[in-house]
């Protein structure tokens, strides 16, 4: 039998399919001659090649004894049944991190120190569009040519293309529109041959520097005049309109105080070309009971504290502030007496670890909370949960497995008492309650007008990414944890008598592109898309809007 080196790499794309955002495929990836009869045997990546960008991700295989039959007759006798490749994990490759652009799509492989690259690929003719978030993606192959497209959600501005505004209105948040636009020397005859979107900005923000706030898919009608309207009636343009859904408005993205422009995207193929609506929308945010906007405070770990980061969550800012943090560090531990420490005692831990295990120790945010006063606390149990606490002296420190336990300052508190969820959950289930109800009355002296809203969430076991993908992040059973964190929830729910937020939902990965690394509460970034529509119902934020015209600018 030869070696891989002197053999071709065969491969083949059998199945594509593009959703949400999501790139998933199977085929096969084998040297020619060269058997495949377990897992790992053969490593394959996908590589997304434009001129500006190569990233390249890695791919999981699967057994298929149907290999063996499609191989040159000669081959019969070569083993290839672990040679099908598809997404690591089956999880598929969210393109979410792709700058916008164009990129050829590769399958690389590598078997005995060999590596090959197949740029051609036996692949199905197909074309598939979906829009998600705030860009178009798709993935097309035409004659083995394989390519998957990222592009704004905002075109080009529209150029010799006939659009006419019929109708724009707003009734109680409801945003009724519909319109012509037709580019000129197209044939639009079918619901299939264009698509309407309407994305919304911030005024001040044009061109390059453009940040869509939203993007919302527009229905497509059906008008026999639009041909004659946009000057070329030999022609059927009659899908050249749109309108929202079934003519009945559409309730508007919740958006901070300020002015927005409107505009009207039409993409046929590749080309989105895009018109301004001449009114702009005016909206006015306002909290129930609240001037302002809301300072938060924050007793928790990553889950809460990355929804305050402009990387993951971009306009937090334009909602609320943040008060401060006692981040990733146990309730039980706050709710403890302080512990007073020394400049150096974490001398061995990054900066980060010595100055988070410095204030666990201090419990110091419980007299910034009296000081600052925020408007709420973001509370999770993920540090109960996970850690649990040690004693140290007459109080409680939180034995973080990361950071106290990394410290050389632990060997002299390592065999004190200590006390976990898991193995002691009526001990801990009871310090827990008593930290919920030692807080509630704290607030109730030191900041009777603080409001505790809850945080639930999960540790989730598996990732994806352009980064990578695997099966396991932490523990292979999250179940385990969740379940005893479950049970600190409810306990605090039941003590404060709060709101829950809970942005967890069934196909929520932990991303592998995260900025710190890959870990259980480290999710993709829909998560805090959704967090922040939650924490806004929670805070009543209430926004009114109207339809205005500026004034022109005059040049000075």
């Amino acid at each position: 039998m030869k070696t891989p080196s002197s053999r071709m790499l065969l491969t083949r794309i059998d199945r594509v399919s593009l959703v949400g955002g999501v790139l998933d495929f199977e085929g096969y990836a084998v040297f020619e001659g060269v058997a495949v009869t377990g897992y790992g045997q053969i490593k394959t990546s996908i590589v997304f090649h434009s001129i500006e960008t190569q990233v390249e991700t890695a791919l999981g295989g699967f057994p298929n004894e149907a290999l063996n039959g499609l191989m040159p007759s000669h081959d019969h006798e070569v083993d290839y049944s672990f040679g099908g490749i598809t997404s690591s994990g089956r999880f598929g490759i969210p393109l979410f991190s792709l700058p916008v652009g164009r990129y050829q799509v590769l399958v690389k492989a590598e078997q005995g120190g060999f590596e090959a690259r197949v740029d051609t690929l036996a692949v199905p003719d197909h074309e598939e569009w979906v829009l998600e978030g705030t860009r178009h993606y798709c993935t097309r192959a035409v004659g083995g040519k394989w390519e998957i497209l990222v592009l704004s959600a905002v075109g080009r501005p529209a150029s010799d293309a006939y659009h006419e505004l019929a109708e724009i209105s707003l009734e109680g948040g409801i945003l009724y529109l519909e319109g012509y636009f037709a580019p000129r020397g197209r044939e639009i005859s079918s619901y299939e041959s264009i698509e309407f979107t309407l994305s919304v900005a911030p005024v001040s923000a044009t061109g390059p520097n453009l940040n869509i706030s939203a993007t919302i898919p527009l229905a497509i009608g059906s008008r026999e005049d639009v041909s004659t309207r946009s000057g070329e009636p030999w022609r059927n343009q009659s899908k050249g309109y749109y309108a929202t859904p079934a003519y009945e408005g559409i309730e508007l993205p919740t958006l901070a105080t300020g002015e927005y422009q409107l505009l009207v995207t039409a993409r046929i193929g590749d080309d989105l070309q895009t018109v301004v609506l001449t009114p702009v929308l005016k909206v006015e945010g306002t909290y129930s009971g609240q001037a302002g906007k809301p300072s938060i405070g924050v007793i928790g770990s990553c889950l809460i504290r990355d929804n305050f980061r402009s990387d993951l969550a971009p306009g937090w800012r334009d909602f609320y502030s943040v008060h401060g943090t006692h981040f990733q560090m146990s309730l039980v531990s706050l709710m403890s007496p302080a512990v007073a420490t020394s400049e150096h005692q974490f001398y061995d831990l990054h900066a980060h670890s010595a100055e988070c295990t410095r204030r666990d120790f201090t419990k110091e945010y419980l007299e910034e909370i009296a000081q600052g006063k925020p408007d709420i606390l973001l509370i999770d149990a993920r540090a109960d949960a996970r850690h649990g606490v040690i004693r140290c002296g007459a109080s409680w420190v939180t034995n973080h497995l990361l950071m106290l336990r990394k410290s050389e300052y632990y060997s002299s508190i390592r065999a004190n008492h200590s006390i976990h969820m898991l193995d002691d959950p009526l001990e801990y289930s009871a310090a827990f309650r008593q930290a919920c109800e030692l807080l509630r009355s704290f607030l109730a002296r030191r900041s009777p007008k603080t409001r505790v809203i809850w945080v639930s969430a999960k540790g989730v076991g598996q990732y994806r990414g352009l980064s990578g993908a695997g099966r396991f992040v932490g523990s292979k059973n999250p179940e385990i944890l969740n379940r005893v964190w479950a049970e600190l929830d409810s306990i605090a729910v039941s003590v404060f008598g709060c709101d829950l937020i809970d942005a967890m939902r069934p196909s929520l990965f932990a991303s592998s592109d995260y900025p710190f690394g890959t870990g259980p509460i480290h999710y993709e970034k829909f998560y805090y898309s959704v967090f922040r529509e939650r924490l806004l119902a929670a805070l009543d934020y209430e926004q009114s809007c109207q339809l205005v015209v500026l004034p022109p600018v005059v040049a000075a």
